[in-house]
């Protein structure tokens, strides 16, 4: 047995996320697909209407906006300003007109992957002055929740200022198969976060994640026929979940095709441009979270608010925290992030090796970026 080399400072979480102005003759013509019938309704037209407007606004008011309707520069002004107040706040209701506040679409969406640190990302955007994140972080709308209404998706969203940027992030959306065909009918313009990671690395923490949800499904060997989906196995050890007796690797569990990204980032980049995705290296993130953050801003077309006295290392938890606003303390995540991960056996790790080669070529040809992984 060897140790595997990993990152030593590690958020071991679950991840958001771009912006965009809706397209409301686009929606009702080019794409109205089979799965989509009777969907675009009335309501649905004004929901949609509504932001394009609010996407104007963004335009209008920020230097360098882009065609998704948010900018690159702001002024030099206090971030704070741009916010809505709390329901708490006694304020005048000129100034909330003027914010135009109230409940949007979100303008960015992290799609995956499922334990490569999205739920870290979200963690630290979601103090960002300049953007407002759903809560809870994974609303499942396009997938456990598609025969709602656009406007219940609204709904689960927080409040926002014309100023401000809406995410929400649910790493399954990728798996999806029609999901960025019904992204694309109505919302268009979406910009999307997709955080991935070494692939055995990944698939070690999800064994892990997985034993301790420790469904009995989960621990039956199943045999998956030609063209379905992997399912999820789970021997005592990891080893043993992604190698069979006959020492071939388990291609049929779900544990290693998940981490194949390529597999699932594909149908995505064929609907959308290249340029509404944000592909993060999530071990890049664990070692230090300052530059993805940037990335992040930069991407969104937001101000730098981060910094080295935001987001700072806590020697004694072991991984990246955050101050407070306004000097009020910090905030860390809950102990049960950052998991050990136990020693994998060095052949083992050969084999995964040669087994995601492939994959991870594929992938960094299909997003022109390079992992240091692959």
């Amino acid at each position: 047995m060897q140790t595997y080399i990993r990152p030593k400072r590690s958020f071991v979480a679950g991840t958001i996320f771009g912006s965009f102005v809706f397209g409301m003759c686009y929606c009702i013509s080019s794409y109205a697909s089979p799965f989509m019938e009777g969907s675009i309704t009335q309501a649905t037209a004004e929901i949609i209407e509504q932001d394009t407007l609010h996407g104007s606004h963004l335009e209008s008011e920020r230097d360098g906006s882009n065609s998704a309707g948010v900018g690159t520069n702001f002024p030099d002004i206090d971030l704070t300003t741009m916010q809505c107040p709390t329901k708490d706040s006694a304020v005048d209701p000129s100034i909330l007109a003027q914010l135009d506040c109230k409940k949007r679409l979100p303008h960015v969406i992290g799609i995956g992957m499922e334990k490569c640190g999205t739920g870290a990302l979200s963690f630290f955007l979601a103090s960002h002055p300049s953007l407002v994140h759903s809560v809870p972080p994974e609303i499942y709308y396009w997938n456990r929740n598609k025969e709602k209404s656009l406007e219940w998706y609204r709904d689960q969203m927080p409040i926002s200022s014309k100023h401000q940027v809406t995410m929400e992030k649910t790493p399954s959306y990728i798996f999806e198969k029609d999901t960025p065909a019904r992204i694309k009918a109505l919302m268009p313009e979406t910009k999307f976060i997709v955080m991935i990671r070494d692939p055995i690395v990944r698939a070690v923490s999800d064994y892990l994640h997985l034993q301790l949800v420790a469904h009995p499904a989960f621990f039956k060997p199943r045999i998956v026929q030609p063209g379905n989906e992997p399912k999820t196995y789970l021997n005592t050890t990891f080893e043993g979940s992604v190698i069979k007796p006959n020492g071939e690797v388990n291609t049929d569990n779900s544990i290693l095709s998940h981490s194949a990204y390529v597999l699932y980032l594909k149908k995505w980049i064929e609907l959308f441009p290249r340029h509404q995705f944000l592909a993060i290296d999530g071990d890049e993130f664990v070692k230090n979270p300052l530059p993805v953050l940037h990335q992040v801003e930069s991407f969104l077309g937001i101000p730098n608010y981060f910094n080295e006295k935001i987001v700072y290392f806590d020697e004694q938890k072991g991984f990246f925290c955050m101050s407070k606003r306004r000097g009020s303390g910090t905030v860390c995540r809950g102990d049960n992030k950052g998991r050990h991960h136990p020693n994998v056996d060095e052949d083992v790790i050969r084999r995964l090796r040669s087994y995601f080669r492939p994959y991870n070529t594929q992938l960094e040809i299909m997003l022109g970026q390079h992992f240091t992984w692959s």
